[in-house]
């Protein structure tokens, strides 16, 4: 067995067992894994605070982590506009709209309403003239003091028809009743066809007035005319010779309805006074042109010796008439409208 020896100094670098700190406690070897638990024991160790302070800690971080957020929710809310009032707005406006209405109704459309004047129409019955006594005279209130000022032709007597209550074929047997030889040569009869719409009669346009007397005009004629209108008879002594008067927007449009109306108005003339021009035409003849008072009309004559013609009096203005000699008569009084 061998002696042991003796005990020398280490070496530099070498050392043996666990070194003492300065204070001469041992130190802790560092841990691995950091866990809450460990935390706080080392908390309390180093920092002298215990888990009672640490929870209150913690309790006073989280409120005042709440109490940042509804302070910024606060602060949001504040900024933000404020929503309009939208609907107290329109609410307003279409008060003020209704108003406005009713105040544009009571200004423009009761003075219109209140001047409207129905016409007194009465039916007088008219002898019968050999006609049997079934048939059924259509007439009306004759105005012979006091004339339409408005026709297009000056008038000096006047013949009222409601065509809501009198058919066509009643019109034409009271205007072939008139005796022309009971009135002066010259005198203008003025027609007024009237109809009632909705409980309001009124004058009916020059289209109202053609589809009436069915006749039909072309369509490119229908275009070109303005509502009013004259019909009526003209005292040539032994007879009463019917006009129309239409008055038009275009005379181009006009003409050429006209040309393309000239094979069926006659019987405009036919259906509604009475007469036979569209009737007593021989097959294939044809409207032809004359100068009339300087006007170029057109003219057409029936195997009877009736005819028809039609002028322009100016731009705007158709004479149509059931006689030359007529024709001449009225187109001086026509032109100046």
């Amino acid at each position: 067995m061998e002696p042991s020896s003796p005990l020398s100094k280490f070496e530099p670098g070498v050392f043996q067992g666990i070194p003492e700190n300065s204070s001469g406690k041992k130190s802790e070897a560092p841990r691995l894994m950091r866990t809450m638990k460990t935390d706080v024991a080392e908390a309390i160790q180093n920092q002298n605070e215990t888990q009672v302070s640490i929870a209150v800690a913690e309790q006073k971080k989280h409120a005042q982590e709440q109490s940042s957020a509804l302070a910024a929710r606060r602060a949001a809310a504040e900024s933000a506009p404020a929503p309009k009032r939208m609907s107290r707005l329109v609410l307003v406006m279409i008060a003020l709209t209704v108003v406005s209405l009713l105040g544009v109704a009571y200004v423009f459309l009761l003075p219109k309403l209140s001047s409207v004047k129905l016409p007194n129409v009465s039916l007088p019955s008219l002898p019968s003239f050999g006609k049997s006594s079934d048939t059924t005279i259509a007439t009306s209130t004759v105005a012979t003091t006091t004339p339409r000022v408005n026709s297009i032709i000056s008038s000096q007597d006047e013949l009222r028809f409601d065509i809501s209550e009198q058919a066509r074929g009643q019109i034409r047997v009271a205007i072939e009743a008139i005796d022309p030889t009971e009135e002066t040569p010259g005198v203008i009869k003025n027609l007024l066809f009237t109809e009632e719409i909705n409980g309001i009669v009124s004058e009916i346009t020059s289209g109202r007035f053609i589809t009436f007397s069915g006749a039909f005009a072309p369509d490119i004629l229908i275009r070109s005319l303005e509502n009013a209108f004259m019909a009526g008879l003209l005292n040539e002594g032994a007879t009463s010779t019917p006009f129309v008067v239409l008055k038009v927007s275009e005379r181009d449009l006009a003409f050429a309805g006209m040309l393309e109306w000239e094979t069926t108005f006659p019987a405009l003339f036919d259906n509604v006074f009475g007469t036979n021009i569209g009737t007593g035409i021989i097959p294939g003849t044809k409207f032809r042109d004359v100068v009339v008072q300087g006007k170029d009309a057109r003219i057409i004559t029936s195997a009877s010796g009736e005819s028809i013609s039609y002028v322009f009096v100016n731009e705007n203005t158709i004479l149509i008439t059931g006689s030359r000699s007529a024709l001449e008569t009225l187109i001086p009084l026509a032109s100046t409208k």
